[in-house]
């Protein structure tokens, strides 16, 4: 360190190529959290260091698979979907089972139609209704009706 604390280039650098001892470099990592000036110095450093990266060589590159999206296998594509889809429903039609159920449905809603219940709501607003008429008689040309 100079005499103002701050570390030099030079010693960044060690510090960059690991030179130091492991007690300085502690030292010197204290000093980056606390310093901004020391810290653009190493930044600079670091900046100096870099290296490209190495071109890969021919024969590694061509021994690297070529990334290929795996294909869907046929079951799971659309116009399979569709097909069977068209498929299934020809066969329904061609069976007669859409005009059973047709016909089943016509004689479900007629049996439902014959029972037809009222709701429990409907028929407790009823005999709410005449409860109340019971006790306050309807009034006809302002006088009371009895």
């Amino acid at each position: 360190m100079t005499q103002t604390n701050h570390m030099t280039q030079s010693q960044w650098q060690q510090f960059i190529l690991n030179q130091l001892s492991d007690h300085e470099r502690e030292r010197y990592e204290d000093h980056l959290y606390s310093c901004d000036e020391c810290l653009e110095v190493y930044m600079a450093c670091l900046d100096e260091n870099v290296q490209p990266a190495a071109p890969i060589v021919p024969e590694v590159a061509e021994s690297i698979p070529a990334h290929k999206p795996a294909a869907k296998p046929f079951y799971r594509q659309t116009l399979f979907h569709y097909g069977l889809a068209a498929c299934i429903t020809l066969l329904l039609m061609t069976t007669g089972l859409f005009s059973q159920l047709l016909t089943h449905s016509n004689q479900w809603n007629n049996i439902a139609g014959a029972k037809q219940h009222r709701s429990v709501t409907d028929q407790l607003m009823q005999k709410t209704t005449a409860f109340l008429d019971q006790l306050h008689p309807i009034t006809k040309g302002g006088k009371t009706g009895e």
